[in-house]
């Protein structure tokens, strides 16, 4: 009976602190995914004030005279300060798409 009532008590101990831990799991990812939202809104809201209306003029390498990548715009400074990888945002008016595209170099 005694052997009974220890290995009870140890599995309830052994499943409750199995029990904490992964709501602990849980709430920290909670709590990063709203962090990770609230970044993203705000660079959103710097998307949104960036000036779309000019197309971007190409750089010319001055030495071969061949065309280079396209400069950024200049409302998109202040979103490439904030994300180095960003490469361009794409959003369309009147729906909910509205995410940032990055690059990454190999």
């Amino acid at each position: 009976m005694k052997y009974k009532k220890i290995i009870r008590t140890l599995a309830l101990t052994l499943f409750s602190s199995l029990f904490l831990l992964s709501a602990a799991v849980v709430i920290s990812y909670l709590g990063e995914s709203r962090a990770q939202e609230a970044a993203f809104d705000e660079l959103e809201k710097l998307a949104a004030k960036a000036e779309t209306s000019a197309a971007p003029s190409s750089t010319v390498d001055s030495d071969t005279g061949e065309a280079g990548s396209p400069a950024m715009l200049p409302g998109y400074a202040a979103l490439y300060a904030e994300n180095s990888d960003l490469f361009g945002w794409v959003q369309i008016p009147d729906t909910e798409l509205s995410y940032r595209n990055c690059f990454w170099r190999r």
